[in-house]
């Protein structure tokens, strides 16, 4: 078998990022295990008008392992995209977000556990000033004693946003994320994790994701916010007639991005309607029938680990209030939103 050129290809997307740019940039330059592993870094620089692209030409000048390519602003989706296509020869891939950075072992656990189909890993939410604010457990119902096929749906229900996994560069194969979607991760990466085979669970925090950076969706109540329609879709699209087989788990990633995530959103949305609740309840019965609010994995407590909020301890609550036009509980909803972040 014809070895790769590269253990594992890094793809940045780069909009705007000067002030954290060299930080995530560092944290790569400083592995301890850089000279182990056979290391491509592509920065795919998406129209910035900041500083970013001096900062690239600076590492990519000093690091031979760091290159840069020049876009027109096409978004988030377009630029890892644009990396994708620029991948070759490489045994693995993964994304590490600009305003992000990995711990000094990212690469030295990296090569001790590289050979599945994908690797998971535990990561650390910081603050602006480095602060530790929560270390997460990404799967804490992984078990060994659990077949992959367990494992794997456990895994489609995390957090999937794309630099939480690194995946064999064969089980991304040509499939892109969709373009102009602020919800491009839960549109792709479930579907990628249903097509691997074998799992490495590295049960330790190797990244370090910064929370409430400018001008993330979490804090966003701009119309973009419909988007999770056409991204669980998309997803949903990509399953084909492998639907019924993760009906369960998408069904419950569709609880919880739209009728806990999306609802949350439309309370601090100032155009919301009635219908746009209603909305929601639509999508769930025409993919999930009349019983869409009624989900294993919602007994089982998955959403406490996955929704980072108040929200979570009233989920099943909610879902029955929200199927049968309970208008009092989002008075409720925006008390307790009102006194907590999400």
């Amino acid at each position: 078998m014809k070895r790769m050129k590269y253990d594992l290809t890094v793809i940045i997307p780069v909009y705007n990022m000067e002030k954290m740019l060299v930080r995530c940039l560092d944290s790569i330059v400083s592995q301890t295990s850089l000279k182990d592993c056979s290391l491509r870094v592509i920065c795919v620089n998406d129209g910035s008008t900041d500083g970013s692209q001096k900062i690239l030409e600076e590492y990519s000048d000093k690091y031979s392992f760091i290159e840069y390519i020049n876009q027109n602003n096409g978004g988030v989706s377009v630029a890892r995209n644009t990396g994708l296509d620029l991948v070759k020869d490489s045994e693995y891939i993964t994304f590490i977000d600009p305003d992000d950075a990995i711990y000094p072992d990212y690469l030295e656990k990296f090569v001790l556990n590289k050979g599945a189909d994908v690797l998971y890993f535990d990561f650390d939410l910081v603050d602006s000033s480095e602060r530790i604010v929560k270390s997460l457990v990404v799967n804490p119902f992984y078990s060994e004693e659990n077949t992959n096929d367990i494992n794997l749906r456990y895994f489609l229900l995390t957090k999937h946003a794309s630099w939480t996994r690194i995946y064999k560069s064969t089980i991304i194969d040509n499939f892109r994320f969709p373009l102009g979607k602020i919800y491009e991760d839960i549109a792709l990466m479930p579907f990628l994790s249903s097509r691997c085979t074998s799992i490495t669970y590295i049960k330790q925090a190797i990244y370090r994701y910064t929370v409430n950076t400018e001008g993330s969706i979490m804090n966003s109540s701009k119309s973009n916010i419909f988007d999770i329609y056409d991204s669980l879709t998309y997803l949903f699209d990509l399953f084909g007639d492998q639907f019924d087989t993760y009906k369960k788990e998408l069904q419950y990633l569709a609880i919880e991005h739209l009728c806990v995530g999306h609802t949350y959103r439309l309370l601090h949305y100032a155009n919301a309607s009635k219908r746009d609740f209603k909305d929601i309840v639509f999508f769930m019965e025409t993919y999930f029938g009349k019983q869409w609010n009624n989900n294993k994995y919602v007994k089982q407590g998955v959403q406490k680990v996955n929704i980072n909020s108040t929200l979570s301890k009233i989920v099943p609550m909610f879902l029955i209030s929200l199927k049968y036009g309970g208008s009092h509980i989002f008075s409720l909803l925006k008390k307790i939103i009102s006194t907590q972040k999400k």
